[in-house]
């Protein structure tokens, strides 16, 4: 499998909620909500994202 299929697999699973009805975020909410990112990096990359001290 392709990393893209991967990733096109991965996505198939993401549900996103419907938010229509609740009112806009101004830019403080947005500067005060906390943001997680997340990637799938192989072992070899992620020593060279965690270095020789992680």
């Amino acid at each position: 499998m392709s990393d893209e299929q991967h990733i096109d697999a991965a996505l198939d699973g993401l549900h996103l909620e419907n938010n229509e009805d609740a009112p806009p975020r101004t830019d403080d909410e947005y500067a005060l909500a906390q943001l997680t990112l997340r990637a799938i990096v192989s072992s070899k990359e992620a020593g060279v994202i965690i270095g020789k001290a992680g």
